[in-house]
């Protein structure tokens, strides 16, 4: 029998360590795009006709503030985000005629404008105008993702509603 070379056996374990390399590799590559995917489809696209909002205006807590909400007079806001999105915010003016002061509220992820109604009645009794805009892909806007505030900072504060 003839005995084993050593060198083309030290080949063939250095060849077989390169593939189980390369298929760990890819095996956590896409391990990372599943990943990546699943986390884009669960919680930033949201995609459009997200009116609903996350607050129940019929609990007797939020009640009061959310038939103020929808008696008191009001304008729709439309202006288009820095790439062209529409995007739209409700504007309630102050009880005075020059307040002199607004309250920008914001609302939180998956959320709308009037879910904020109990603390625009607030600040509107505070003699503040307020501004209540729709996240983009949220309420009333424009656009099938959110990106947690990064391009919505050029809305709310580079841009002029």
């Amino acid at each position: 029998a003839k005995p084993p070379d050593v060198l083309q056996w030290m080949r063939m374990v250095i060849l077989m360590q390169w593939w189980m390399t390369l298929l760990l590799v890819l095996a956590v590559l896409g391990l990372y795009l599943l990943l990546s995917y699943f986390v884009y489809r669960r919680f930033i696209r949201i995609g459009t006709g997200n009116t609903g909002g996350l607050v129940n205006q019929d609990s007797p807590f939020f009640k009061a503030s959310w038939e103020w909400y929808k008696a008191v007079a009001r304008d729709t806001v439309k202006i288009k985000g820095y790439d062209g999105t529409r995007l739209t915010a409700t504007y309630i003016a102050a009880e005075n005629a020059d307040p002199g002061k607004t309250a920008i509220l914001v609302h939180g992820y998956k959320s709308v404008s009037s879910d904020l109604a109990i603390i625009a009645k607030l600040y509107r009794s505070l003699g503040f105008r307020v501004l209540l805009p729709d996240a983009r892909a949220h309420g009333l806007s424009g656009g099938v993702f959110t990106s947690f505030g990064h391009f919505e900072q050029y809305e709310y504060v580079r841009r002029s509603w």
